[in-house]
C-alpha cells in the first residue's frame, strides 16, 4: 500500500505539528487521495462522511475548520489501515 510510505514520517510530524491545519497544508495531496479512495469505495458524499462537522460553505477546504477535519481524518484513516494491516500478519 502506497499509503504506508508516508505514514511513518507523517505520523511523527503530525504529532509534533502545532496545528493540524499546517499538517493538512503540507500533505493535502496525500490527504485528498485518501479521501477520494474512501468516498469512491463507499459511495458516500463528503457531507455524508463528516456529517455536521463538514462546512458545506467551504467545499474546497480553504478555511481552517475543514482543513482541521481532513487532517484528523487522514491521521485516523492511516492508523486504521495500519492496524488492519498488522492484524493480518
Amino acid at each position: 500500500m502506497a499509503v504506508f510510505a508516508f505514514i511513518f514520517p507523517v505520523s511523527k510530524k503530525f504529532l509534533l505539528t502545532r496545528s493540524p491545519t499546517a499538517f493538512y497544508q503540507k500533505y493535502k495531496t496525500e490527504i485528498n487521495q485518501l479521501l477520494y479512495e474512501l468516498l469512491d469505495g463507499t459511495g458516500l458524499s463528503i457531507s455524508e462522511l463528516f456529517g455536521d462537522n463538514w462546512d458545506n460553505a467551504d467545499p474546497l477546504a480553504i478555511e481552517t475548520q475543514n482543513q482541521n477535519l481532513l487532517a484528523w481524518f487522514a491521521y485516523e484513516e492511516i492508523a486504521s489501515r495500519l492496524r488492519d494491516f498488522l492484524e493480518q500478519e
